[in-house]
């Protein structure tokens, strides 16, 4: 099941949204938010896993022709230009 909830911001869009699914007998809930331009390309993801044993941030940020995960460049990643949510037992 999935929530979102899309907002129109002065410098572009704001996607809000929770994910909850359950895979074997684990549930699992994603908490997510992300930002993008007027243009709607994708700027900043904020993303949260949270089970009943543990709390898992992502971050990422596109800045110019750079990609930061966590804080870090990924030039593995300089190629991406958006983000796609998949869950998959």
């Amino acid at each position: 099941m999935e929530h979102l909830i899309l907002a129109r911001i002065k410098s572009g869009w704001n996607l809000k949204g929770t994910i909850i699914s359950k895979i074997g007998k684990r549930a699992y809930t994603f908490k997510y938010v992300i930002y993008a331009d007027r243009l709607f390309k994708t700027r900043r993801v904020r993303v949260s896993e949270v089970t009943s044993r543990s709390v898992r941030n992502l971050s990422i940020d596109f800045i110019g022709p750079a990609v930061f995960v966590n804080g870090k460049i990924r030039a593995d990643f300089a190629s991406c230009s958006d983000v796609d949510f998949e869950i998959s037992p």
